[in-house]
């Protein structure tokens, strides 16, 4: 195994030197030498997906599937979703969902591409499986739903969902951001900038707490001092 880690340690550097051509033979060595080491799989799949070459990543999903039917089968839903191929993605994880229905992430997996294909209440059911019994806790699962919520927009479900991500994970400027965006299109515009002044104060710099502000400043008619933010953010925001 210990062999196996260190042939993947190089394909992982011929990657970031962009040598996928390379860095595949070593992460085909590392399964060779250890056929159940799954993150050479996935680490294969994607140098794969990015070179375009979806057909030999299904094949290095069908071989890991040889090995541990569940993984190999969510790899290969996880290709098809990459390639928005999420009919044949719900077709794999319904098959797949007949002996593994208590994996969070085939349930994950099926409410991405339910929500892709507009089967909204699918993939909110999906979803709301994994938060009730599954694991509750997975942050994943929560911003998925949210996702959910806000494409059938249901403002008033994201705003709770927010905020119980928000209260397990302060530190995170993206939950946060999105509680805040959140109840802005809900027009809590004083909730709202309480928490984009205390993420300003913690980095005035940052494009999006500048951009958050200047919002919450235009919505409050104070235009002279929203402008002011707003150029900040949109001199660092990426095209």
């Amino acid at each position: 195994p210990e062999n196996a880690l260190a042939k993947m340690g190089i394909g992982q550097c011929l990657v970031q030197q962009e040598q996928p051509d390379k860095a595949m033979g070593y992460f085909m060595q590392a399964i060779d030498i250890s056929p159940d080491l799954e993150i050479a799989y996935v680490a294969a799949v994607n140098t794969l997906i990015r070179s375009d070459n979806t057909e030999e990543a299904l094949s290095i999903a069908k071989r890991l599937t040889g090995v541990n039917e569940e993984r190999g089968g969510l790899l290969h839903a996880y290709i098809l979703e990459k390639n928005m191929r999420f009919e044949e993605a719900v077709e794999v994880l319904t098959q797949l969902k007949e002996k593994y229905g208590q994996s969070p992430t085939l349930h994950r997996y099926l409410a991405n591409a339910y929500l892709a294909l507009g089967r909204n209440n699918e993939a909110e059911s999906a979803l709301k499986l994994i938060l009730d019994k599954l694991e509750p806790n997975s942050v994943k699962a929560q911003m998925l739903l949210i996702e959910t919520y806000r494409v059938q927009g249901k403002v008033n479900e994201v705003i709770p969902e927010y905020e119980k991500l928000a209260s397990a994970n302060p530190n995170d400027m993206r939950i946060q951001l999105g509680l805040a965006k959140s109840l802005l299109y809900a027009n809590r515009i004083t909730e709202a900038e309480v928490i984009a002044q205390a993420l300003y104060d913690k980095d005035p710099e940052n494009e999006w707490t500048n951009y958050l502000i200047g919002v919450v400043l235009l919505m409050q008619n104070k235009t002279e001092d929203a402008l002011e933010h707003l150029r900040l953010a949109t001199t660092k925001l990426p095209e």
